[in-house]
């Protein structure tokens, strides 16, 4: 028997899945192989990793802060994030209000917690309801502005700009142009009218209506199924598990050197700070660990920036389950991806390489393929390779390679 509680979404760049009951809410954004991805796209919203990054260091900032969902847990690899549920959209829970200025002080400080924690949220999409009249509403309104108990939120972040963020330079120039004549003096009295005025619950209804086919469908067991891998996952999992299979400590010595690319929270590092002279990780959107490992050197930056200014080698160098991101965010080749890495290799040393999941995922499969190529085209066939038995779903393979 299906669980009412349980509902699936569809959006154009991601699925949300909403567990009324825990009050927990888990946006899946798509990757490279979704199906007609340039149909599915947003122009100007950069690509999916972009919106994942954005929405997921939105939701950082306001860590804490009332009227907005709290971020629970998150996964960049397969780009969800998990966060509290905010209720329906504002007012279709039907709620009677007749004196709506009560909301006016919780739109407010949703306003000034923006302000604060330097957000631009969207505001000059408009969506048209009467155009002989010449009608027309924020798209925020009709989605974004929810209430649970009476309390105000606001929602979806993978279209706002936060300013000044350590990815901002990853933001493509169309993108930032659609923020060039964003005002504060013109979203804030906006916003608050729409909190309060009837204008906005026809705007909410009409959005549900023409979209009751795709919205909060209730699905069937393998939702619930998905729904728990979501409750087990944690960052940093099997750290040790894939220290064994790798045999990296076969690689290991008291002169020896390594370099974790997509360092995610530093765990490997951490783990074998013992068996290295010294670790260098690479983390474009994570803190470094506190406290850090006296032999440990945290590069706050990406792929492509690293390399850059780069001038070491390293006996070991560790990629896992990265390259697809840095192909994305960097906008590098997988020829030049697999050269950068093969230049970050001292004569004599080894690369350990995972892939992500390809297991239905045709786009995936290619990209590892022409990094595969790269790679063997540099230092021959792996000496070494495997794959992931619990990941069979998924289909996650490694090689380790010797640059002879």
């Amino acid at each position: 028997m299906v669980k009412q509680w349980l509902h699936r979404s569809y959006g154009k760049i991601s699925e949300v899945t909403l567990d009324i009951k825990k009050g927990e809410v888990v946006k899946e954004f798509y990757r490279h192989d979704i199906k007609n991805k340039r149909d599915r796209q947003i122009k100007a919203r950069d690509s999916f990793y972009h919106s994942f990054y954005r929405e997921l260091t939105c939701l950082k900032r306001l860590k804490g802060a009332k009227h907005f969902p709290q971020l629970i847990d998150y996964n960049k690899e397969d780009m969800w994030i998990k966060m509290t549920y905010c209720g329906t959209p504002y007012p279709v829970d039907k709620t009677p209000r007749d004196n709506k200025s009560e909301l006016i002080p919780q739109a407010q400080k949703i306003l000034d917690t923006l302000q604060e924690k330097k957000i631009k949220y969207p505001y000059k999409k408009f969506m048209h309801m009467d155009k002989a009249k010449g009608l027309s509403y924020p798209f925020f309104t009709a989605t974004n502005l929810h209430i649970l108990d009476d309390v105000l939120y606001l929602i979806d972040f993978e279209t706002s700009y936060p300013i000044d963020s350590d990815y901002d330079k990853y933001f493509s120039a169309e993108f930032k142009q659609g923020y060039r004549d964003w005002s504060a003096d013109e979203f804030m009295p906006l916003f608050q009218k729409l909190a309060i005025d009837d204008e906005s619950e026809l705007s909410s209804q009409v959005y549900l209506k023409s979209n009751e086919k795709q919205f909060m469908k209730t699905h069937a067991l393998h939702i619930r199924k998905k729904w728990l891998n979501y409750q087990n996952s944690s960052v940093g999992e099997n750290i040790t598990d894939r220290i064994k299979k790798f045999r990296i400590l076969n690689y290991a010595g008291p002169e020896k050197t390594m370099i974790d690319i997509g360092a995610n929270h530093g765990k490997f590092g951490i783990n074998l700070q013992n068996y290295f002279r010294h670790i260098d990780c690479v983390e474009p959107f994570c803190p470094a660990p506190d406290p850090i490992p006296s032999n440990m050197s945290w590069h706050p930056m990406g792929f492509k920036e690293f390399i850059g200014t780069n001038k070491q080698q390293w006996d070991l160098v560790l990629t896992f389950a990265t390259t697809m991101q840095i192909a994305d965010i960097d906008q590098m080749t997988e020829s030049e991806i697999a050269k950068s890495h093969y230049d970050l290799i001292k004569p004599n040393g080894y690369l350990i390489y995972e892939t992500q999941k390809q297991n239905g995922r045709p786009a995936n499969g290619e990209h590892v393929q022409k990094i595969m190529q790269g790679l063997i085209k540099r230092m021959g066939e792996p000496i070494k390779s495997g794959k992931f038995v619990r990941n069979k779903r998924g289909g996650r393979s490694w090689y380790v390679f010797h640059k002879k």
